[in-house]
């Protein structure tokens, strides 16, 4: 089967990335002819198709994040020439576009959807207002609340933008139009999805994410400090975060990632917490074993992050937020623990408790997140899942 594969970015940015990637290099192992589709990027991976990757030029930067010229003139050029049998998109909001769509239809290319987030239905993509609070006054159309609600962290201009954007979207490109099948990777995610829109849920599977490799056969070390990756903005709980770690100025935290919280962290030195910014996976997987406890405080609906995923392959238990899609991954006091989001001296509790727990206690923590891993998160589940969508895709 000849499978095109969409994503804005064609390298580790972010877990979307990452499921994107993975799945790009899990089919072609299953004999699959993959086109990949994004954009040019010093930092993307070797590609054979990069021909047809779109340039991010200052219209696309601007215009385009909206109606994406290049990447509509690109695509159908690659549809012509490489004729793909189905189309598989991930993030291409702000990016390639959603002017993409109509040409797969045109061209009859049946569309599959992984939903990785909630822009289409938040405009400020995160469901969270002004405040900081969790708010989903949004719903099915009504984005004039972003704008009242300020939602957009640059504020009120940025509100007002994201909320036409969401207008003029769903105005000219309603996805449920253009999208055949909808793949969401965690429960949580379908029932949110098919609560704003119904009418996608016989059209909707959920298919938790996947990593290649489990290593079962790793040595078990606990490490001497905690662990943070991933993106660094407003909704993924860092200040929360580094509140907690004030508190317990005795442990060591180690915070790995880019994004818009980045600045923060460089001009704030804490003696306690190290910001060791971006690192590629050979150097990420690095710390991740030789840490003790990974953490993901996140303050928003998580979908199924692969921060979690990467650290039960490896043999490390987390500590996370009870919110979104967590709750069905991280079992409190077998896989790791949860704490209520936000709170700051319920995290601070735990992170004693972690850091005090025996060698033995912590060896059975360890060894239930990889189980965990191997019963939920191995390729050749997920690939039998996915293969099972297109195949009913095409036939």
């Amino acid at each position: 089967m000849k499978i095109l594969q969409i994503n804005n970015n064609h390298y580790r940015k972010s877990g979307t990335d990452t499921v994107y990637l993975n799945i790009i290099e899990l089919l072609r192992k299953h004999g699959h002819d993959v086109i990949a589709f994004s954009f040019y990027n010093n930092n993307n991976l070797a590609e054979n198709s990069n021909n047809y990757f779109v340039n991010n030029s200052p219209l696309n930067k601007t215009f385009g994040k909206f109606y994406s010229l290049s990447a509509k003139r690109n695509i159908e050029k690659l549809i012509i020439e490489q004729k793909p049998d189905i189309a598989h998109f991930h993030n291409i909001i702000g990016g390639l576009s959603f002017s993409i769509l109509p040409v797969l239809k045109r061209y009859k290319i049946p569309v599959i959807a992984t939903f990785h987030g909630f822009k289409y239905l938040c405009p400020a993509y995160v469901f969270i207002n002004g405040k900081g609070d969790i708010c989903e006054d949004c719903k099915v159309g009504k984005y004039y609340n972003c704008f009242i609600n300020n939602c957009a962290p640059e504020g009120r201009l940025k509100s007002a933008a994201l909320a036409i954007e969401g207008y003029g979207r769903d105005l000219f490109f309603p996805f449920t139009k253009y999208v055949d099948k909808y793949i969401f990777l965690s429960k949580f995610f379908l029932n949110k999805y098919c609560e704003y829109y119904p009418t996608i849920k016989n059209k909707s599977v959920f298919i938790y994410n996947f990593l290649d490799k489990i290593d079962t056969s790793m040595k078990i070390t606990k490490g001497d400090y905690f662990l943070y990756f991933g993106r660094l903005d407003r909704e993924k709980g860092i200040h929360t975060l580094i509140k907690a770690f004030s508190n317990n100025k005795e442990l060591k935290l180690k915070i790995i990632g880019d994004g818009e919280l980045s600045e923060y962290l460089k001009q704030n030195k804490f003696p306690n917490i190290e910001f060791l910014g971006y690192k590629d996976w050979a150097a990420l997987k690095e710390y991740l074993v030789n840490a003790s406890f990974i953490i993901v405080p996140s303050e928003c609906y998580e979908n199924n992050p692969m921060t979690i995923i990467e650290s039960y392959s490896l043999g490390k238990p987390v500590i996370a937020s009870n919110i979104g899609g967590i709750p069905e991954i991280v079992l409190h006091d077998k896989t790791g623990y949860i704490f209520e989001p936000k709170n700051v001296n319920e995290l601070s509790d735990i992170l004693k408790t972690a850091n005090h727990l025996d060698e033995k206690s912590y060896t059975q923590l360890s060894q239930n997140s990889i189980k965990f891993a191997q019963e939920n998160f191995s390729s050749e589940n997920f690939y039998n899942k996915i293969n099972d969508v297109y195949n009913s895709i095409v036939n």
